[in-house]
């Protein structure tokens, strides 16, 4: 979690003057010399300074529903998952016992299945045993889901409370945060609630980088009917900065001197977070014709 600052600019409305001049005017048979101003309408940008916390888009902690020995922890704090990713191994004993339990289960039930057909056993205890299979399929099902623990989203690691060889004792076994994107909690004044609003600018700077840090709105660009046709859309990266295209068509360009300098890889995204529930976006799709990268030589 990272503080860091955000200049909110919001446009007022407000008066102005222009222009003085002095006028006479008579009051009680007396002459006075009064100053008149013409005033006229303009729009004032009003900067607000904020603090914000940066934090992960979701967090999940992996845990068993049950305790038990862990046999083995596959990842370490900072090791990037891939959701579905298999992160923890829980003892197979249980797990064994019940898949006993229910291959028998199933064995008697086919037999008696076959009875019931030919009027050799009641429904009473065709059901009975129909239930006993449903429980054990039941159990033996939540036992797989938490003997192997999967990664639900992907993200990064952030913290490992046991080793392998160890007992479950409450804790989660690992965190798993997903911080691309990330999210920021901006305590706004309530007063301006009324005059925040999509699209108002908004300057971030990370006190960790000093005044070294910039970040610039290009604006928004469309490609054309994108719901119905392909388009395709590029980024060419250099030392001097980002140019972005639609359709083969420069649409913006960074002019602040300087690009990443870290290692980075790709991500396809339609931009709807898979985690903000039930939205008027989901389900959402989107068909990738191609990817191609070239490298400078």
């Amino acid at each position: 979690m990272k503080k860091i600052t955000i200049l909110l600019a919001i446009t007022l409305l407000v008066m102005g003057g222009c222009k003085k001049k002095d006028a006479v005017v008579t009051a009680g048979g007396q002459k006075m010399t009064i100053r008149t101003q013409e005033v006229h309408t303009e729009d004032v940008d009003q900067t607000y300074e904020y603090t914000a916390i940066v934090e992960a888009n979701a967090v999940n902690n992996i845990a068993p529903l049950t305790g038990g020995r862990i046999d083995k922890i596959y990842v370490e704090v900072g090791d990037r998952v891939a959701k579905g990713k298999v992160l923890v191994q829980m003892n197979e004993n249980s797990l064994k016992q019940s898949k006993s339990q229910l291959d028998n289960l199933k064995t008697s039930f086919q037999r008696i299945d076959e009875l019931y057909k030919v009027g050799g056993c009641s429904k009473s205890d065709w059901d009975a045993m129909k239930t006993q299979l449903d429980v054990a399929q039941t159990t033996y099902d939540n036992l797989l889901e938490n003997t192997r623990l999967i990664s639900p989203i992907s993200g990064v690691v952030t913290q490992r409370n046991y080793d392998s060889g160890d007992l479950f004792g409450g804790l989660p076994v690992v965190q798993v945060q997903q911080i691309t994107p990330v999210k920021m909690n901006i305590n706004i004044s309530e007063t301006l609630f009324k005059q925040v609003k999509v699209g108002t600018p908004v300057s971030i700077k990370v006190d960790a980088y000093g005044d070294e840090h910039r970040s610039e709105n290009q604006g928004s660009f469309y490609a054309d009917d994108p719901y119905n046709k392909f388009n395709t859309y590029g980024v060419e990266w250099n030392e001097d900065g980002y140019t972005f295209y639609i359709n083969g068509i420069e649409t913006a360009h960074t002019d602040f001197g300087g690009v990443c300098e870290v290692p980075l890889y790709l991500i396809i995204s339609i931009g709807v977070d898979e985690n903000v529930g039930k939205s008027e976006f989901l389900p959402s799709s989107m068909i990738v014709d191609y990817v191609r990268c070239y490298q400078y030589k």
